[in-house]
C-alpha cells in the first residue's frame, strides 16, 4: 500500500505541474519541482521503515530549528544543540514527551497572542518543546503503522493544495487580512473539498480506511481541517511577528522547511492521540 501512496502522490504532482506549465505559472512550477524531490525523499525514508523516517524527520526538525534560530541574529547554536540531544533522548524514552505537551499548547497561545516573540525564551521553548515534541510524536505515530504517516501527509497536502490553487484562481473574500492576507474563504472551502477527495481516495484507490465507519471519517475530517488550517495560521503569525515572508529560501516555491511542515508539526500531537485512541 505504500507504493499506492507513492504513485498517487507522484501522479498528482505531475498533473498539477502540467497544469502550471499550461498556465505559465512559474511559482507553481517551482513548487511542483520541489514537491517532486520531497516526495521521493519522503518515500525513500518510509521504505526504510521507522528508522528511515526517524532520521528524515529529525534532520528536517533540526533544519527548521536552524531556520528560526537564524532569524534571532545568530543565536542558533544553543537551541540546536539542546534540541538535538532532546530528539535522541525522547526517541528512546518516548513517554517523556508527554511532559512537554502543556508547554506545546503554551507556545500555540503565545504565538497567537499580542505578546512579543522576539526574545530568547520564546525561541528556546519553541525549539525544545514544540518542534522536538512534534517530531517525537510523529515518530511514535509511525511505530503504530508506518502507513499512518503518508495518510496524514496526504490529507494535509490535499487541504493545502486545493486551498492554494483555488484561492489563487478565484479567492476574493479575505478572512484574516492582517494575520494571513493571502488566505481567502474560497480557498478554505476548496481545502474542505480537498480533504473530502482525500478521504474518498483512502476508501477506494488507496483502501487504507476501507471498513472504517463514518465516525472515523468524520473525526479525521475535522481533525485535518482544524489542525491543518490553525497550524498554517500559527506559523503565519510567527512570521508576521518576526517581520519575514518565509523562514528561509531553502525550498524553491515553498520557502523554508518550517513553511512546508507547519501544518504537519501542528497536527502531530492531535493525530498521535487520534491514531492511538480511534484509528488503530
Amino acid at each position: 500500500m505504500l507504493m499506492d501512496f507513492y504513485l498517487f502522490a507522484l501522479s498528482f504532482v505531475i498533473f498539477i505541474g502540467c497544469f502550471a506549465i499550461i498556465l505559465k505559472k512559474k511559482n507553481l512550477i517551482h513548487r511542483c519541482l520541489t514537491l517532486f524531490f520531497l516526495i521521493n525523499l519522503f518515500f525513500f525514508s518510509l521504505w526504510n521503515g521507522v528508522l528511515g523516517f526517524t532520521i528524515l524527520i529529525s534532520c528536517l526538525a533540526l533544519l527548521g530549528i536552524y531556520e528560526i534560530s537564524d532569524l534571532y541574529k545568530g543565536k542558533w547554536w544553543f537551541p540546536v544543540s539542546i534540541a538535538s540531544i532532546l530528539v535522541v533522548f525522547l526517541v528512546h524514552f518516548s513517554q517523556s514527551v508527554m511532559w512537554f505537551l502543556p508547554i506545546f499548547f503554551v507556545i500555540i497561545f503565545w504565538s497567537f497572542s499580542p505578546l512579543p516573540i522576539k526574545n530568547y525564551w520564546y525561541l528556546s521553548l519553541f525549539c525544545m518543546t514544540f518542534l522536538v515534541g512534534a517530531t517525537v510524536l510523529l515518530v511514535e505515530t509511525s511505530k503504530f503503522d508506518i502507513l499512518f504517516i503518508p495518510l496524514l501527509i496526504l490529507l494535509l497536502q490535499l487541504n493545502d493544495v486545493f486551498g492554494y490553487l483555488f484561492g489563487k484562481l478565484w479567492g476574493k473574500t479575505k478572512i484574516f487580512p492582517e494575520l494571513s492576507p493571502n488566505k481567502t474563504l474560497e480557498g478554505y472551502l476548496a481545502g474542505i473539498v480537498g480533504v473530502i477527495f482525500g478521504l474518498i481516495i483512502l476508501h477506494t484507490i488507496i483502501p487504507m480506511l476501507r471498513g472504517k465507519g463514518l465516525f472515523v471519517d468524520a473525526s479525521l475530517f475535522f481533525l485535518i481541517i482544524f489542525t491543518g488550517n490553525i497550524g498554517d495560521l500559527m506559523f503565519s503569525a510567527i512570521k508576521r511577528k518576526l517581520d519575514v515572508k518565509d523562514f528561509s529560501n531553502l525550498l524553491p516555491g515553498h520557502g523554508g522547511v518550517l513553511d512546508r511542515m507547519d501544518n504537519v508539526l501542528f497536527s502531530a500531537p492531535f493525530f498521535y492521540f487520534f491514531t492511538k485512541w480511534i484509528l488503530i
